[in-house]
């Protein structure tokens, strides 16, 4: 684990926005560097050698969701994801809704469109 003074300012600042979002560190979501322990479903946040990839942990199932050589793309979907568990929840921007169904075959800036409308709310 890093200390706070190695922090990526880019992780840290993914943090405080899922956070403001309305997610609960360790719970919804954990990054890479701030959190120290995720609960046994979490959508996690972390740096490869080829860029960042987006996981989902379900106790000791850990599979990728979404990898990208960019940090924005990959931190979009990481609060996409995480807002949507979240919600299954009660907590975050989507609290109380459905996933809409349909958008599997929808592009990241079509997910990500979406996801900007819904958190302006």
């Amino acid at each position: 684990m890093s200390t706070p003074g190695n922090v990526p300012p880019q992780a840290a600042a993914l943090h405080t926005e899922a956070l403001r979002l309305g997610l609960e560190d360790g719970v919804d979501f954990g990054v890479a560097f701030l959190t120290a322990q995720v609960g046994s479903e979490a959508i996690l946040f972390t740096g490869t050698r080829e860029g960042f990839v987006v996981l989902y942990q379900d106790c000791d199932d850990v599979r990728p969701l979404f990898g990208s050589p960019g940090f924005d793309e990959a931190a979009r979907a990481f609060l996409e994801e995480a807002s949507w568990l979240a919600a299954s929840r009660g907590r975050g921007p989507y609290a109380g809704r459905t996933r809409p169904t349909g958008t599997e075959t929808w592009t990241l800036d079509q997910l990500t469109d979406a996801f900007a409308r819904r958190t302006r709310r």
